[in-house]
């Protein structure tokens, strides 16, 4: 499931991913391929899914941090293994999708989190920079515009729950 905040836009986000670092779990890449005839494609690892959407309510939930209205969508995809070509009218993206979680451990085994805010986005072009700083090209974030973000969560989380309150507020916290 998906949680999705109102009257944020990504780009908001620019100035804010270095101070969400310390939550940094990993990052993952891949390419959405989009097809006017054919739907939505993703290949990732090689592989060709058409990705077929299964749509379910969103409820709304409101007085979050800082009155933060936040919806919670339990639409999912479902992947088909792609064993043709694909479309030829189609666009393609290259999709780069940073994860970042509170880090928690049981018995010195790290727990599977339960919340992950989910940045996705885009490089922009390579553009030749005479005076360029060479540290920006070792900053994952140098050039990365945020086109989408959430919140991904497990399906038996409950956003009623104090404790899911306030890991969710950490995260508000640092977008706010």
């Amino acid at each position: 499931m998906k949680i999705y905040l109102n009257s944020y836009k990504p780009k908001e986000l620019i100035p804010k991913l270095k101070h969400l670092d310390n939550y940094f779990n990993k990052s993952t890449s891949h390419i959405e391929i989009i097809s006017p005839s054919s739907g939505i494609y993703k290949i990732e690892n090689k592989n060709i899914v058409r990705k077929v959407l299964v749509d379910k309510p969103v409820e709304t939930f409101s007085k979050f941090h800082k009155n933060s209205v936040l919806f919670l969508d339990k639409s999912y995809y479902r992947e088909e293994k792609v064993l043709s070509q694909l479309p030829f009218d189609h666009t393609y993206t290259e999709i780069t999708c940073f994860y970042y979680n509170l880090h928690s451990e049981e018995n010195g085994k790290k727990k599977p989190p339960r919340i992950q805010l989910v940045v996705e986005g885009v490089y922009k072009e390579s553009q030749i920079q005479l005076h360029s700083n060479s540290n920006q090209f070792n900053n994952k974030y140098f050039q990365f515009v945020p086109m989408d973000f959430y919140f991904l969560v497990n399906d038996d989380f409950d956003i009623e729950n104090q404790f899911s309150k306030e890991e969710l507020n950490v995260f508000l916290s640092h977008l706010f």
